[in-house]
């Protein structure tokens, strides 16, 4: 049976007095939603109290369903079995500190409770949640468990979770803590471990300067250690943590985060280990190994038949995979490994991540057998293949893989695979090295090796080895598929001493290996061949190749190409290669080399070359036809900017000229104007300026620079303009016309990709200058008529929705206009800050679905909104905001029928011979109107604003406002609360300007349109559920009733009745009525719709705002209680 309470006013005020009662006597608190318990309240208990003296002392007591926790700092062991919120008063005010001798937080069953169940993948026995708090000096060196899963190694250093127990951690940092084994054993995630089919879900959590270390065997997850459990991390930081072996032997294996599952788990069978990891950022992490292996610096995944790692729009940074200390071991893998060695199937998905800065292998004194494989990425499997990377829009930017110089090879500057299938679409890969020691460096960008790599719809830039600037794909095994195959591709200005762009060789020549609409360049000579075939099987077509030595290189007759076009290349081909004879030799006419702009002009020899091979759209997505053109790009005209036949104006009739008798003075106006650098974001995005302005660039957040696409300046932490985060402005002068694009060099890229702006620069205006000593003076003779400002016609504004930042991220508009967001690229949504709107998919989820979405903005105010995968309120990450004016009043200019005397100040903008027509300004001369009385307004303009009901030092408060156009008097209105009553004139009121309380007057109790008034509460409005405001102290009376307003939970009042009759309240159901949601400590419930508030959903909970316009809080939430009844 299900029982669904209600209460009548006596038995709620009882209710609220033995509440409060049992928070001073007990230190608990009693809610009536947010249950995890099942009974009928929610208990919330505080530490410390005189019940609760410790946190643990409120976990076990199995009545706390939440422990709420004073700032302080909390020297305890605490351990959570079961369901359970536990909430600190921020992640620097509440902190759990091991004092660097023990783990301070462990969540989750123990092993005992466990090993005898039937618990399944997937499976969660127990939730907790775990918010507004820090954990610190940590240490798992003694604390158990030792076996499972981690034989005598030790894992948790901070915290750690276990057994089929999903722990949420919100707004929590972890750091300075340690998981070390003594002996043989290994440490296991220095700040986080998590094992036992247990999940870990993070949002906005830090973890950092944690380390996973043991003497003689192996350190995994510096910062968190997932065995075969499951990992959600969305808006987390993870940077600064090391995994490592300090002696001979033994690895180490992600530096920040590490998932696997492990081979001493007998829980789970079959085992997996999983990772969701959103919209974070993985930086400055090592994995390091002294006399062994160091791998992912960021994130290492494996030794499992159920490997599945999602990455969605991640930065990972200057992450390190290496040795220890120097001469002493090999790195794999600086930002990501993923090593799979058993016979199951596993997976990396990878979607719009960043990987920028990471290295395999730093030192610079490497022994001549130190070798490094993959600066970005590192994949390897068995001989079965039977692990698959898909990569969607991923961006590696100057990663690098450094070995010693020996006979080995640095491979793979951005990504390494060996016996791994890799697909490739969209995104770059600029700047990345497999060069730095060795003469024979393999794959600049990619080395790939035993297994097929595809590439489409992606450019290469800048990338440098001895072998494959750009590519390096090499297969030696007859029978296993090692093709190539590269679409809509574009690279460009990459160098090696062997195959500039492209390095192929594959044993197996049953594949089809193919290179169709790919763009080969080079920004002047390259002295290397554009694609390298060694002894292999390649098709070349509808492809261009320029300002190469050689365009195509093979001795293997089975290498063919055909609908090419050629230019500047010393030599076309060498070798032995087959031509289908339609090949040219022509300009493509590329549009900006220098830039990396290799899109084709109207005048092209690349227009129309192509054969039709079934490809309908080149690297941008533009439709081809069925005679193509070659290369990458499909060459598609600008549409013209359309030209308007301006309307012709009457001349006045008043236009004597006079003659001027100095020369004038010319005055050139200039503006400085300020862009706010904020995280993965410019605000705005795009200004226009003029000739002579300044732009500042002011660094409100994060790690970034400024620099100018084609180097015109560099703007930073120092003089170099390197990228910092100590900086606070930079700004630049701009003295010629055009456009110039910017980006932030470790979050963006040249032509507006990810942190790009630009600044659109017109020339000067022509000024306006000024003349003296004019000696006409112009006689006005005719009638002026009356001029009404007009009405603006509704406008709508487009904003752009890019990887990670909306442009213009700041838009200023008038009410009644449409903004229509864009989505350019990418998954993203746009939602309110206040939650007036959520855009995405059909439910408004993020998406790469949906194309446009728009909202028409009906009262003045300032609204943010932001991305729920990349931003957060307030203007954080992924951001922007629309600032609405108000309509401008009509003015009418006088009419006139006398004749004015009139002075005019002609505006010169020549010499003084020049006649000019001046401005006139006229001087009526009838009498100005005697000042009106203000019309009167209607009472129903007048509504309950903001309610302050949580009753802090300041005390409650309402604040009413006029919405309407006139002045209405409330002198003789009264408020109704619950069954107290109390007349505004006998009420104190609040001075917005200065906050102080004092008396209400005569004069306060008049509203002029617009105006706000907030008076202080009679009562304690917390032991209420609703408000009511009449024009007369007539209660029965429906005419009376002004407004109203319920809220939380408890039974309706009889005036929700007679509020629904009159329209101002919304029925739910029969007899019942609308609650808008109970604000929390903190925070008031405001009115932030048009509508007058009349429904729950106009209103929303924020920060409260005494006078000013309700712009933020959490969505307003409906609930509605039924009746006693059973089920």
């Amino acid at each position: 049976m299900r029982f669904y309470q209600t209460f009548t006013h006596s038995r709620l005020r009882r209710l609220v007095f033995v509440l409060v009662l049992g928070v001073l006597l007990t230190g608990t608190v009693v809610s009536l939603i947010g249950l995890q318990s099942g009974r009928a309240f929610a208990i919330t208990c505080t530490v410390p109290s005189t019940a609760y003296p410790t946190i643990q002392a409120a976990v076990d007591d199995a009545n706390c369903d939440e422990v709420n926790v004073a700032a302080g700092t909390y020297a305890e062991s605490v351990n959570i079995p079961r369901a359970l919120t536990l909430r600190g008063a921020g992640d620097e005010l509440t902190i759990l500190d091991g004092q660097d001798s023990r783990r301070p937080l462990l969540i989750g069953l123990s092993d005992t409770q466990v090993m005898d169940t039937n618990f399944q993948i997937g499976q969660v026995a127990v939730t907790v949640y775990v918010e507004n708090l820090a954990v610190r000096n940590g240490n798992a060196t003694t604390e158990s468990p030792s076996t499972p899963p981690v034989n005598t190694g030790r894992i948790g250093g901070a915290v750690l979770v276990r057994n089929f127990t999903a722990a949420h951690l919100t707004n929590v940092r972890v750091y300075d803590s340690i998981a070390r084994a003594s002996g043989t054993g290994s440490g296991f995630g220095g700040g986080i471990g998590v094992y036992g089919g247990a999940q870990l879900h993070t949002q906005n959590v830090r973890v950092y300067r944690n380390t996973a270390s043991t003497g003689s065997t192996s350190g995994f997850g510096g910062g968190i250690a997932s065995l075969g459990s499951s990992l959600y991390m969305t808006n987390t930081y993870v940077y600064e943590n090391v995994a490592k072996n300090v002696t001979n032997g033994g690895q180490g294996q992600g530096g920040g985060i590490y998932v696997e599952n492990f081979a001493q788990n007998t829980l789970l069978n079959p085992s997996y280990a999983h990772a969701r990891i959103w919209n974070s950022e993985i930086y400055s992490n090592t994995a390091a190994a002294k006399g062994g292996d160091g791998y992912g610096g960021g994130l290492y995944a494996g030794e499992t038949d159920d490997t599945h790692v999602w990455l969605y729009d991640n930065l990972w940074r200057g992450n390190e995979a290496r040795g220890a200390t120097a001469n002493s071991g090999n790195g794999y893998g600086g930002a990501v490994a993923v090593d799979v060695q058993t016979a199951g199937a596993a997976y990396l998905d990878v979607s719009g991540d960043e990987f920028r800065q990471n290295a395999a292998n730093a030192y610079t004194n490497l022994s001549t057998t130190d070798r490094a494989h993959g600066g970005g990425i590192y994949l390897d499997a068995n001989t079965t293949g039977l692990l698959t990377a898909t990569l969607e829009g991923p961006y590696f930017v100057s990663n690098y893989a450094e070995s010693g110089s020996g006979s080995t090879s640095e491979q793979g500057g951005a990504l390494w695979s060996r016996f791994v299938k890799v697909s490739w679409t969209g995104g770059s890969a600029t700047g990345n090295k497999a060069d730095r020691n060795n003469p024979s460096g393999q794959g600049g960008a990619v080395r790939i090796n035993n297994a097929p790599l595809s590439i489409y719809e992606a450019e290469l830039y800048d990338n440098v080895a001895q072998q494959g600037g750009a590519i390096y794909a090499r297969n030696g095994d007859i029978n296993l598929p090692g093709y190539l195959r590269l679409r809509n591709v574009m690279a460009a200005d990459n160098s090696a001493d062997a195959g500039a762009q492209v390095y192929f060789a594959n044993a197996n020549f049953n594949d089809e290996s193919w290179l169709r609409h790919v763009t080969l360049a080079n920004d002047g000579a390259n002295p290397s061949q554009a694609v390298f075939v060694d002894n292999s099987k390649l098709e070349v077509r509808n492809s261009i190749i320029a300002y190469h030595n050689v365009g195509i290189q093979s001795s293997n007759p089975q290498t063919s190409e055909d609908y090419n076009l050629f230019f500047n290349n010393t030599n076309n081909t060498n070798g032995a290669i087959g031509s289908g004879g339609h090949s040219i030799t022509g300009d493509p006419q590329f549009a900006s080399p220098v830039t990396r702009n290799y899109h084709i002009g109207e005048l092209s020899a690349a227009r129309n070359l192509g054969t039709d091979l079934g490809i309908a759209t080149d690297i941008d997505g533009e439709p081809r036809d069925a005679t193509p053109d070659v290369g990458a790009d499909e060459y598609t005209a600008a549409t013209p900017t359309p030209t308007h036949t301006p309307t012709a104006t009457d001349t006045p009739p008043n236009t004597e000229t006079p003659t001027p008798t100095s020369t004038p003075t010319t005055i050139q106006l200039t503006k400085t104007v300020t862009v706010e650098v904020r995280n993965n974001f410019f605000s705005p995005a795009s200004i226009t300026i003029n000739v002579g302005d300044t732009v500042v660039w002011q660094r409100i957040e994060g790690f970034h620079n400024v620099r100018e696409d084609n180097n015109k300046f560099r703007l930073g932490e120092n003089q170099n303009g390197d990228p910092g985060s100590t900086w606070d402005t930079v700004s630049y002068t701009f003295t010629e016309a055009g456009t110039y694009g910017y980006y932030c060099e470790i979050h963006g890229g040249v032509g507006g990709v990810g942190m790009a702006g630009e600044v659109i620069v017109q020339e000067q205006s022509t000024p306006t200058p000024t003349a003296t000593n004019e000696t006409a003076t112009p006689t006005s003779t005719g009638t002026h008529a009356s001029t009404a400002t007009p009405t603006a016609t509704p406008q709508t504004v487009v904003i752009n929705v890019n990887n990670n930042f909306f442009a213009p991220a700041s838009v200023t508009i008038n009410v009644g206009d449409t903004v229509e967001w864009k989505r350019i690229e990418g998954f993203h949504n746009v939602r309110s800050d206040e939650g007036l709107f959520r855009f995405g998919d059909a439910n408004g989820d993020v998406s790469n679905t949906w194309d446009t979405v728009s909202f028409t903005f009906t009262e003045p105010g300032t609204y943010q909104y932001y991305c729920e995968a990349h931003g957060q309120p307030g203007g954080i990450g992924m951001a922007g905001e629309i600032i609405v004016l108000a309509p401008p009043t009509p003015t009418a200019s006088p009419s006139t029928t006398g004749t004015p005397s009139i002075t005019t100040t002609p505006s010169i903008t020549t010499t003084p011979s020049i006649t000019t027509t001046p401005s006139i300004t006229t001087t009526p001369s009838a009498s100005p109107s005697p000042s009106t009385t203000p019309e009167a307004g209607a009472p129903e303009d007048v509504v309950i604003s903001e309610i302050y009901y949580t009753s802090d030092a300041n005390g409650d408060w309402i604040e009413l406002r006029n919405s309407g156009n006139g002045q209405v008097d409330i002198s003789n209105w009264q408020f109704c609360a619950i069954f107290s009553y109390k007349a505004l004139s006998e009420m104190t009121i609040i001075e917005l300007t200065t906050g102080q309380a004092r008396a209400a007057s005569a004069a306060d109790l008049i509203l002029d349109p617009g105006e706000y008034l907030v008076l202080r509460s009679w009562m304690d409005l917390s032991s209420a559920s609703d408000l009511a405001i009449y024009m007369a102290p007539d209660f029965a009376n429906a005419s009376a009733l002004v407004d109203f307003v319920q809220w939380g939970t408890g039974e309706d009042v009889g005036r929700a009745d007679v509020a629904a009759a009159k329209g101002i309240w919304p029925e739910t159901s029969p007899s019942q009525y609308d609650f808008a949601p109970p604000a929390a400590a903190g925070e008031s419930l405001a009115l932030v719709s048009s509508n007058k508030g009349t429904a729950a959903v106009d209103f929303r909970n924020g920060s409260p705002s005494q006078g000013r316009s309700n712009t933020s809080g959490s969505a307003a939430k409906m609930e509605v209680f039924l009746p006693l009844i059973e089920r």
